[in-house]
């Protein structure tokens, strides 16, 4: 099986990588060791709690914190200062050192990104993914720093969270720019309206979009009626950040841009082919993989023996039981079909695949066209080597 993706070291340099200056006043504190436990969610969150106090970093947990850590819904969002970066991949060498390893690391926006670490226990393997942000950007559109996000932080447990306002802020903003809003996550939203005084939940309502918002989207928050709206208020989120702000969005694009390219030249995907002959369970691995590791790819593809973008193959519906007793073809039927197969491959790559892996796609393929070097009587090539 072949992986486009390097390991564990460059999860670590994305982060190390990047000069940044010591943060003042957020020096490492002691703090007690964590008791050896079987490998699980509520583990893992302690792990990782624990390691970032003793690193100093400052943080906080955006959003869904009411369940952990023995309860995580999605993604874990936290916001870190942006003085802390380089005090993150030490965190991530504890947890692997504790048994967590991380597989995958995505740059889904500016100075933002997710980590996805995995495990297996008794009944199979496990994975949480982490977002990491230093500068929170929704849809190439800059938000707020982390600073901000950090900024009067509390302590919930062994964890900290958002300020109650902050909160409000962040899910409004991501949910509208997301355009989709959990049931769970319209609850919390409600909670937290309720929770802020009526000003207060105006005004940042009001910094968000504008006077058109300011009681409106407030009051179907308070109501449930905020879903309808997602549409609009991502175009007035837009409209306000740009007519206040205008440079600072703009100065944006150049950075996002190199981004994206950097996605283009270097894929997070993972692309592999499984190789074997005929009845060895190749099909059954391809569909395994994609099982096991579905919440670590954002979506997955798989294919048997070439793409069939240019002149797919009719399925006939009946099993071939013996692909060697056809002869095979003339020489120039063979040519002609080589040249279809490698058109397919080229095109199919540039088209389809590499997208998929710039979007964090698992690609796999059930043979390849390494195996028509092996076994040509099986595709009827009859050409020359």
């Amino acid at each position: 099986m072949r992986s486009t993706q390097p390991r564990d070291v460059p999860l670590v340099a994305k982060l190390e990588g990047v000069p940044g200056k010591e943060a003042e006043g957020a020096q490492a504190t002691p703090v007690d060791p964590l008791p050896q436990r079987e490998h699980s969610q509520t583990d893992f969150l302690g792990t990782l709690f624990h390691s970032l106090d003793e690193q100093g970093v400052r943080y906080c947990v955006l959003h869904g914190w009411e369940g952990l850590p023995e309860k995580l819904r999605g993604d874990l969002d936290l916001a870190v200062h942006p003085a802390d970066r380089l005090k993150v991949p030490p965190v991530i060498r504890a947890l692997r050192e504790r048994g967590y390893r991380p597989v995958q690391c995505l740059d889904y926006a500016l100075k933002s990104h997710r980590f996805d670490f995995v495990w297996l226990n008794a009944s199979g393997m496990k994975s949480v993914a982490v977002d990491i942000v230093f500068q929170y950007v929704e849809s190439h559109f800059m938000v707020a720093s982390s600073e901000a996000l950090v900024a009067g932080r509390g302590r919930q447990g062994n964890f900290w969270v958002a300020a109650p306002e902050i909160e409000f802020e962040y899910l409004l903003a991501k949910k509208s720019l997301k355009g989709n809003l959990p049931p769970h996550q319209a609850d919390r939203l409600r909670h937290l309206a309720r929770g802020l005084s009526r000003p207060e939940a105006e005004s940042i309502a009001g910094k968000l979009f504008g006077q058109w918002g300011k009681e409106r989207v407030v009051e179907a928050c308070s109501s449930d009626g905020l879903p309808p709206l997602l549409p609009k208020l991502k175009r007035m989120l837009w409209l306000t950040a740009l007519m206040r702000e205008p440079l600072k969005q703009i100065r944006g694009l150049p950075a996002e841009a190199l981004r994206l390219l950097k996605r283009w030249l270097q894929p997070v995907g993972h692309f592999l082919v499984i190789l074997g002959p005929d009845g060895v369970g190749k099909s059954t691995v391809a569909l395994r993989l994609t099982k096991e590791f579905q919440p670590v790819f954002r979506r997955y593809r798989v294919f048997h023996w070439r793409p069939n973008l240019i002149a797919p193959r009719k399925e006939t519906g009946v099993p071939v039981t013996d692909p060697h007793a056809e002869l095979p073809h003339g020489t120039l039927g063979s040519l002609v079909q080589l040249l279809v197969v490698v058109l397919d491959y080229w095109a199919s790559y540039l088209l389809v695949i590499r997208p998929s892996l710039v979007r964090n796609g698992l690609v796999v393929f059930d043979r390849y066209f390494h195996d028509l070097l092996v076994d040509r009587s099986h595709y009827l090539y009859g050409g020359p080597l």
